[in-house]
């Protein structure tokens, strides 16, 4: 599989291995880990990725790595996998840590690199490690800051699997409007979304969301579902950002039933202006925080008395395999970032009333040389359930 997205990216950081005068790397992060090979790690048992300037070797643990379904590229390119308990040899004692560190150090010498310094993701990258191979923090060069940089422009294949999430979100909400009614909980929403999202994928996936209505969510902005009887008049928000083939989108509708009062409409509709200003500022050297104050001011001069927003404008988006789900471009006041052709974020008003509810818009976009693409079909109107 020449080209494949995947060996590019291992290119590219060996150019930047090349550049600090590294022969190889040492990759910890999970995220990092699948963005490199494509192979979704395990949960409970740490996978490593070793690179030289040729060649690549994935530790990981037996049959808990998916190492059949993405094909790593051209490059030279080995699995090494190691015991543990979860697959054990059953005619042997099995220590998982031992196994786990024999397998990284015998990568390490496969590959050359033992005793070299090599590149980290020093955000990841824990002491111990260091300890057995046997090197000084001199001689641990951090690579992360690079591969977050490079992860925050999204190819063209990376869009497309954002889009495809996006648009199975897009079916989740379907069914929320469809099932909300009197006397229906907020778990029976989150369940017919799932439901409906994984008949369409035609398999199961990792959903995460925010099902949550009534005066509750005023100061929180949203939480878990957890079994709440929605009635005539409750507004319920429905942040959906599941994970489908190691990528998590991040979109959010508000859903009220019956017909709204006057104040869920005014708020719904200033949410839909910002939104809409976010959108037609959106392009290529941009800084984040000045479209924060675009959505951010268009909230705060239109809010009602006792309304405010209290979050966020919204963040980037990509892989999510392991511990975080947010990345740059932060929308905040404050933010140090630009946004730049190629990243993929999310823009998120949301207004909130103390003892009455509130309400939150979100949608995807992906940024283009001249502007933004949405990614998100669904209305981006107040949602009536009836």
């Amino acid at each position: 599989m020449a080209g494949s997205p995947f060996q590019t990216r291992r290119e590219k950081l060996r150019v930047e291995l090349d550049r600090v005068g590294l022969q190889g790397a040492l990759v910890t992060d999970p995220n990092h880990f699948f963005y490199l090979t494509g192979f979704l790690p395990n949960r409970h048992f740490a996978s490593f990725l070793v690179m030289n300037r040729e060649r690549a070797v994935a530790v990981v643990p037996q049959l808990g790595a998916d190492t059949t379904k993405v094909a790593p590229g051209s490059d030279l390119f080995d699995a090494l996998p190691y015991a543990n308990l979860a697959m054990a040899d059953l005619n042997r004692h099995v220590d998982e840590f031992a196994e786990r560190d024999r397998a990284l150090l015998e990568g390490v010498s496969r590959l050359g690199l033992k005793g070299k310094p090599l590149g980290v993701d020093a955000h990841h990258f824990w002491r111990a490690l260091g300890a057995l191979l046997n090197l000084a923090g001199e001689k641990l060069i951090d690579v992360g800051q690079f591969l977050l940089a490079q992860r925050a422009i999204k190819d063209a294949w990376e869009q497309e699997q954002l889009a495809y999430t996006v648009r199975l979100n897009d079916v989740g909400f379907a069914a929320t409007q469809a099932t909300l009614h009197p006397d229906v909980t907020d778990l029976q929403a989150f369940g017919a979304a799932w439901l409906a999202m994984a008949n369409k994928l035609c398999g199961i996936f990792d959903l995460h969301g925010e099902f949550s209505g009534g005066p509750e969510i005023s100061g929180q902005g949203g939480r878990a579902p957890f079994g709440r009887v929605m009635q005539e008049g409750d507004i319920l928000i429905a942040d959906i950002y599941p994970v489908v083939n190691g990528y998590q989108a991040d979109t959010t509708r508000s859903f009220v039933i019956g017909q709204p009062a006057a104040w869920q409409s005014e708020l719904h509709l200033i949410l839909e202006e910002a939104m809409a200003r976010g959108e037609a500022a959106i392009r290529p050297g941009l800084p984040a925080a000045e479209l924060d104050r675009i959505v951010r001011g268009q909230v705060n001069a239109s809010a009602p008395r006792g309304a405010s927003m209290f979050h966020h404008c919204g963040h980037g988006v990509g892989v999510a395999v392991g511990k975080g789900a947010h990345y740059p471009p932060f929308i905040v006041p404050h933010s140090k970032d630009t946004l730049a052709e190629g990243m993929v974020l999310t823009l998120e008003p949301g207004l909130y009333i103390a003892g009455k509810g509130g309400m939150r818009l979100e949608d995807n976009y992906v940024v283009t040389k001249d502007g933004c693409r949405p990614l998100g079909t669904f209305p981006k109107k107040l949602a009536v359930c009836v």
